[in-house]
């Protein structure tokens, strides 16, 4: 302001006045913030300038101290902001608590606490398979019904798509020590829809005239329930020389190949003894633990069968866990028992041995309700395509099996195999009949199968379970190197070749269902840990059955020479 002494009050007050004068007409005029480009400093330099109050030399220099002056002020302005900035950081943020989630992917969406008292993780699989099976002459026409009158007539050849499996999986743990799984399963059992199965064109001629006519011949295939579930069940752990406890709907503990989840076993479908004689999802009570550095475990249950009761549309609704039947009549014992003698470098070398052993109760009460009515069989491999040896339904007091097992990991190179047998005591036909001289039946079956991995990984084990794992199977197979093209990048891949037999004959008891006998060579691609694309070539050999005239399985037909049927299946599968 001193420049502004400078000049005199007189040249002060003549200013002022035309200053008060213009605000004056501006707050009129209702612009007195946004109607001038310039400042009021400026504005007043201005004026002074055109009024000869002031040199130009006079005018540049107060302009010059204006907009320094103005610079100092943004200076300030922006110290103060910061200032206020600094003020914000230096409050303390909100104090975490135990119960705040982190949310992160780990080959599924996770959301943990930084102490792993809560562990949730929501996941899925999505399973697309296509498959071709072409049967030799043989089998065509016994699957034709040409051997056999009132033959169900399966499904032997032909080409076919399905969604194997569509799931969301929602499991974790809870508080430490509560676990949880709840798989929805969204893929319907069969295809709904009713085909022409064939078509054939007559001619008859009368007195010169010819008439066509066309006979068509159609067949139902079914579909099962939209959505049912597969394992639902809670649980806790951490239990003094118990472990865990598990209830609800879940695999009972018997088997290496039925435990280990589909999404990870090395071919599409599990083997003709696991499919036939094994004992799937059942809703029951399981306690499970291991010792020595979890190099030995077991698993102890008591389950209830499920209800073999069929809906309107003639599908078992067993997945569903909503029918009520006399459990009584059908409930079973099962235990297992594995140890691992060697074990290196996080499972890279690895030796599995183990042994499962169940008891089934049953009842040969020949009522609908019965659900103890057995009946072994199992498609050839592929999902699609129907059982080529069956023992017929039929009624039992009781069922002892045995599967003992082993496997190898020597890194990318494995090998598997498993033997089960099953002892049937008190056999009779549903009607009431005993069947055999001494009413007791055998079957068995066995399976073994080499991999290796042409990438260099090797199959992961799980020592100990989880809500998404069962303890003791083959897990998640991870490429060194997932498939990206732009770097280079081929996932994993593995070859396998597996061997596997069924036999449901026994001759003295009545039964000749036939024994068949699978040779399957599968190529796996891994693009990365959840995307995977499987090839299998099914060659199934099955021998003549169903000879026995008073057998159990008489509906089934007439098989008389051994036949073949080869089938060439892809899946392609998302699994997180």
């Amino acid at each position: 302001m001193k420049y502004f002494l400078k000049l005199g009050q007189k040249t002060i007050f003549k200013a002022l006045t035309v200053t008060m004068l213009l605000g004056a007409f501006m707050v009129f005029m209702g612009g007195w913030a946004c109607a001038q480009e310039k400042t009021v400093t400026e504005q007043i330099l201005d004026i002074l300038l055109k009024n000869h109050e002031i040199t130009q030399e006079q005018y540049n220099d107060l302009l010059k101290k204006a907009e320094a002056e103005k610079l100092a002020e943004a200076q300030k302005i922006v110290e103060a902001q910061k200032a206020t900035e600094a003020k914000i950081a230096a409050v303390p943020p909100r104090e975490k608590k135990p119960t705040d989630f982190n949310t992160y992917w780990a080959n599924g969406l996770r959301f943990t606490t930084d102490d792993k008292a809560f562990d949730i993780h929501i996941g899925g699989r999505t399973q697309i398979d296509f498959a071709d099976a072409e049967p030799n002459t043989t089998l065509t026409h016994w699957s034709q019904g040409k051997f056999s009158k009132s033959f169900s007539e399966p499904q032997t050849d032909g080409y076919g798509e399905q969604l194997r499996r569509v799931r969301l999986d929602i499991d974790g743990t809870i508080w430490n020590n509560t676990e949880f799984m709840t798989q929805i399963e969204f893929a319907p059992s069969y295809s709904a829809s009713t085909v022409l199965k064939s078509a054939t064109l007559s001619s008859k001629t009368t007195k010169g005239v010819t008439t066509y006519s066309l006979t068509t011949a159609t067949t139902s295939l079914t579909t099962g329930p939209a959505v049912t579930f597969a394992d639902v069940w809670l649980g806790t752990k951490d239990i003094p020389y118990i472990g865990r406890i598990r209830v609800g709907q879940m695999y009972e503990p018997l088997s290496l190949e039925q435990e280990t989840s589909d999404n990870w076993t090395t071919f599409m479908e599990k083997s003709l003894p696991v499919n036939a004689l094994v004992p799937g999802r059942n809703t029951g009570i399981e306690m499970l633990n291991t010792a020595y550095d979890d190099r030995m475990g077991w698993m102890l249950g008591y389950f209830f069968q499920q209800q073999a009761a069929t809906s309107s549309n003639g599908v078992y609704k067993d997945t569903t866990g909503d029918l009520f039947s006399p459990h009584l009549d059908a409930t079973q014992i099962v235990g297992r028992v594995t140890g691992l003698p060697w074990y290196e470098n996080n499972g890279e070398h690895l030796l599995h041995v183990g042994v499962g052993y169940t008891h089934e109760f049953r009842s040969t009460s020949t009522l609908s309700t019965n659900a103890g009515t057995l009946d072994f069989k199992s498609s050839p491999e592929a999902n699609m395509f129907n059982p080529l040896v069956d023992t017929g339904n039929f009624l039992a007091k009781g069922v002892d099996i045995v599967d003992p097992e082993i496997a190898l990991v020597y890194g990318p190179f494995s090998v598997q195999g498993e033997y089960m047998w099953a002892q049937v005591q008190n056999i009779m036909s549903t009607s009431g009949t005993s069947l055999g001289p001494d009413h007791n039946a055998s079957f068995s079956g066995w399976y073994a199968y080499a991999s290796y991995f042409l990438t260099g990984e090797h199959r992961m084990y799980n020592k100990t379970a989880s809500p998404s794992d069962y303890q003791a199977t083959f897990g998640r197979i991870i490429p060194n190197c997932n498939f990206n093209p732009l770097i280079g990048g081929i996932g994993a891949w593995e070859v396998a070749f597996r061997v596997s037999q069924l036999d449901t004959n026994d001759t003295t008891a009545g039964f000749n269902g036939g024994v068949e006998t699978d040779y399957t060579l599968g190529i796996n691609w891994y693009l990365n840990p959840n995307m995977m694309v499987k090839m299998d070539y099914v060659h199934a050999a099955v021998g003549s059955h169903n000879s026995v005239a008073a057998g159990a399985n008489t509906s089934y037909g007439l098989l008389p020479v051994a036949s073949s049927d080869n089938i060439f299946e892809t899946r392609f599968q998302i699994a997180f």
